[in-house]
């Protein structure tokens, strides 16, 4: 409960901010994700804000939150994620409009993993580089400009070294899915 009205002020802020300057923005995104080997699939949900630097440089940080479940053989097997992440974009200008086009950065994250496979990682936090690319598109709220976004967004590596050899992750988390910026 705690997570929640913490997650909820921040958003109030980073929308009252938003509204007040042009510089900051707030964003939410729903994707697909997957944990490493794909065991896990399910939708991850994404608030955040940032500033941009300029017309193709912004800085944005967000909170993820994963979770999913499936039944096997060994019963019910869960898997939770939560991500604080910090990502620098790079925004190409389409030439027709400048609203349009691709985005690619890339920055650092602390992820929190609680899992009940039989093979859990001896970490339950680590840090992790963080890769997002993305093409976004102009639209109308209220008469502002604002931006929807396809967006992929990976992370990891993860690397735990064991007695008999080293155990890596070369993604932690892979998602897909739309962002929208306010």
């Amino acid at each position: 409960m705690k997570r929640f009205t913490s997650l909820l002020v921040y958003s109030i802020i980073c929308f009252a901010a938003s509204a007040q300057q042009k510089k900051l923005f707030a964003e939410a995104a729903i994707r697909l994700s997957g944990d490493a080997e794909l065991a896990f699939v399910g939708p991850a949900f994404s608030a955040g804000g940032g500033i941009n630097l300029g017309k193709r440089f912004s800085f944005a940080a967000s909170y993820t939150f994963f979770a999913a479940r499936f039944r096997d053989d060994a019963g019910r097997q869960t898997f939770k994620t939560n991500t604080v992440d910090l990502v620098g974009l790079y925004h190409f200008q389409n030439v027709f409009n400048p609203a349009k086009g691709f985005y690619a950065g890339g920055g650092a994250g602390i992820q929190s993993r609680k899992t009940s496979e039989t093979f859990a990682i001896q970490q339950n936090s680590y840090t992790v580089a963080v890769l997002n690319i993305g093409y976004r598109f102009p639209v109308l709220v209220h008469g502002k400009q604002r931006s929807l976004s396809l967006d992929a967004k990976a992370m990891g590596p993860y690397i735990e070294h064991l007695a008999d050899g080293d155990y890596v992750e070369v993604l932690t988390q892979l998602m897909i899915g739309v962002r929208f910026r306010y």
